[in-house]
């Protein structure tokens, strides 16, 4: 080709290639595609097949391409093309290198010598070694090979090198097979998303920045379906800088923003684009952009918060101009629907039930978490706040693209871990819990020459010391909870008793039970009232686990932070934790600020099926695990009852009005799952805790 990126290994590249990563420098590739310091653990871990080839093939240096195929077993597999460098030529580089990797001859195909080394196929041509895990990859690759056929018979592909510029690194996703790479990295739950994405673009090309924080993609969206594209919806739209991240709360998981210097142009935009799939009604489409465009928008945000123990969606639309008398009133939102209409079904996962106008801002979602952003509690903390203490917060702020899209990966670290099936799932897991400021941001341009649309993605992934919590004041305590304030007794895993106790100024102090200080460390915020010993790793060796704001930590007796701690939850801790020890392991039990007690497993992720407790009145403290039988429930007393629960949260029995339990009601073992227990009259009843059931005292029971 005489214009464009040139990719000389593209000759043994097979035609299905659905994404191809490109390096001038093998040594760079490393640092990519092995590397661990980024947000999420390395693509080839130095033990797996090819990274153990790429790792080898660095002291050789050359060029190196990796195409990525999908299989039939739902599995994306990889082929490297290694080309070693042509000066000097002493024909000896490849045997080298193959003698490193432990390859031997294993067979022939279409006369060309197929070896076996380190988990490989391997076959060379010239200076050339091309090797994958998949013996059926290679013989693809030789096949195309012999019969003169690659990746450049993609008619999309050959047409996007001759408008990508010449560079070091590239990166090429075919973007209209996305669902392969769907099926092959994610859980099944996330499949149903395929179709979008594959709809966003046809090819897209972008290089690689790799900072000290993070890494940077940037690059373009080439879209030769017209507007049918998703992006191309952008292709002629100005942005501008968006005004939210001062309203969204510091904890919100992530936002999508749609902040353009005319908005009539980008519904004319999106129109076309939804038509192109036949899904617009004109007569409703135009009456809900009539009513739109009567807010005279210069913003629509739609954001997912957690709260009260649940993900909320709020939709935010930014006005030119101040709206209304000022008043933060919440009343119904008329136009329920209107958005999805306009910009997709996204919109539609927020309820819009009612709506607060606030200076220029109306805020739409359901009534108490739109009383909350009324309330001004939200901008104690922003979004923005947490931002500009990382990397992220310049770009957030600075940014004039028409569409940002940002996940608060920090606040929401089992979620996106949840994302990725087997085995990536366990590596992602651990790997996010290590940084504490972990950020995605994407967002689309327009581009000048009109051939394509502009992208950048940065991911960005740091430790942030002394990370700011959530205030104090944003944890309402109600006047009946006690929190204790220590010092805690620590007596597991030493021979002498201390105690760890938390001073004026929030630092944390390890003492001996006579007052002589260990140690002390810096701490920004309260405890929640408790301090429990664990034995995380199983090795008679105990920490101290406690939660701050939302989240918890845990202390070695030396002062240093360990594990993959500290761990965030989704909603702020009342009081606890509270330890539960069984079967040589334990559970976590937190008091949440929307009283609700909610169990969790040693990694701080909800246990699978637990149903939140919560309690008309305050909970105030922490539920018995008491085993009748072969089975455990959990006995809960507030001031005014007693309530009794199965081990997965489910309340048991109606113990209302007449049945109301004494807080202190004794529990007596009648037979079996039957219990006596005291209503506040002080009569016994019969509790049957399998299934509920109710009667008056027939016999007497042993003492529990």
């Amino acid at each position: 080709m005489s214009e464009g990126f040139v990719l000389q290994s593209a000759e043994v590249i097979p035609i299905d290639a659905v994404a191809i990563f490109h390096f001038n420098d093998v040594n760079v590739s490393i640092s990519f595609l092995s590397d661990t310091s980024g947000l999420f653990p390395s693509i080839f871990p130095q033990e797996s097949p090819i990274g153990k080839f790429l790792s080898l093939s660095g002291t050789f240096g050359g060029e190196i391409t990796l195409s990525f195929h999908y299989s039939a077993k739902n599995e994306v597999s990889p082929i490297a093309v290694l080309d070693l460098p042509q000066v000097p030529v002493s024909g000896k580089e490849t045997e080298v290198l193959l003698r490193k990797l432990g390859a031997v001859s294993e067979s022939s195909y279409n006369g060309i010598e197929i070896y076996s080394g380190r988990g490989l196929k391997i076959f060379r041509n010239g200076n050339r070694i091309i090797a994958s895990p998949s013996l059926i990859l290679i013989q693809s690759s030789i096949r195309h090979f012999k019969t003169k056929s690659s990746i450049m018979d993609n008619h999309d592909f050959r047409r996007m090198l001759t408008h990508t510029h010449e560079g070091d690194d590239k990166l090429f996703i075919n973007i209209q097979q996305a669902g392969k790479f769907f099926s092959g990295y994610t859980d099944y739950r996330f499949w149903r998303y395929s179709d979008f994405m594959s709809k966003i673009s046809s090819w897209s090309a972008f290089s690689i920045d790799r900072e000290l924080k993070g890494v940077s993609l940037n690059g373009k969206f080439f879209n030769y379906r017209g507007k049918a594209e998703f992006s191309e919806i952008f292709s002629n739209i100005e942005g501008e800088k968006s005004e939210v991240w001062n309203l969204l709360p510091y904890n919100t998981y992530g936002a999508l923003v749609l902040s353009v210097e005319d908005f009539n142009a980008l519904l004319d935009s999106y129109y076309e684009h939804r038509r192109s799939y036949n899904v617009v009604e004109e007569v409703e489409y135009e009456r809900c952009k009539d009513w739109f465009l009567t807010q005279k928008p210069a913003e629509v945000v739609l954001a997912l918060i957690p709260y009260k123990s649940e993900s909320r969606w709020v939709t935010l639309i930014r006005s030119e101009v101040r709206r209304g008398s000022g008043r933060k009133v919440a009343s119904t939102f008329e136009f329920k629907g209107a958005l999805a209409t306009l910009f997709g079904k996204s919109f539609s996962y927020n309820p819009e039930k009612f709506v607060v106008t606030s200076g220029k801002w109306q805020l739409i979602g359901d009534e108490d978490m739109i009383r909350e952003f009324a309330s001004g509690d939200f901008e104690k903390y922003t979004l923005g706040d947490f931002m500009e203490q990382g990397e992220a917060g310049d770009m957030l702020t600075g940014s004039d693209s028409p569409l940002k899209v940002v996940a608060n990966v920090s606040m929401m670290q089992d979620s996106v871990a949840s994302v990725f099936r087997d085995p990536a799932h366990e590596r992602v897991a651990v790997w996010l819990h290590k940084k504490n400021y972990q950020v995605l941001f994407f967002q689309i341009f327009p581009d000048l020459d009109k051939k394509s649309v502009d992208f950048s993605l940065s991911v960005i992934s740091q430790r942030v010391p002394n990370l700011r919590e959530p205030d104090t004041e944003l944890v309402n305590v109600p006047d009946t909870v006690r929190i204790p304030v220590g010092p805690f007794l620590i007596t597991k895993g030493q021979k002498e008793k201390m105690y760890l106790e938390q001073m004026p100024d929030n630092k944390l102090r390890l003492i001996y039970t006579d007052g002589r200080g260990i140690w002390a460390i810096p701490f920004t915020a309260p405890l929640r009232g408790f301090v429990e010993e664990v034995d995380y790793f199983s090795n008679k060796k105990f920490q101290m686990l406690f939660a701050s704001g939302n989240k918890l930590y845990l202390l070695d007796k030396t002062g240093r932070y360990t594990g993959p701690f500290p761990k965030s939850v989704d909603s702020l801790i009342l009081l606890g934790p509270k330890v539960y020890e069984h079967n040589g392991d334990f559970s976590i039990m937190l008091l949440h600020t929307d009283n609700k007690l909610r169990l969790y497993d040693r990694n701080c992720k909800p246990v699978e099926g637990w149903q939140d407790i919560t309690t008309e009145e305050m909970i105030e403290g922490f539920p018995e695990l008491m085993k009748i039988g072969e089975c455990q429930y959990w006995i809960l007393r507030t001031r005014l009852r007693t309530l009794i629960y199965r081990h997965s949260g489910e309340k048991i029995g109606d113990l209302s009005g007449k049945n109301t339990l004494l807080p202190d009601t004794k529990i007596r073992i009648l037979s079996g799952t039957k219990v006596a227990v005291t209503t506040r009259k002080g009569k016994e009843i019969s509790l049957d805790l399998q299934s509920g059931e109710i009667k008056k005292i027939r016999k007497r029971g042993k003492l529990f």
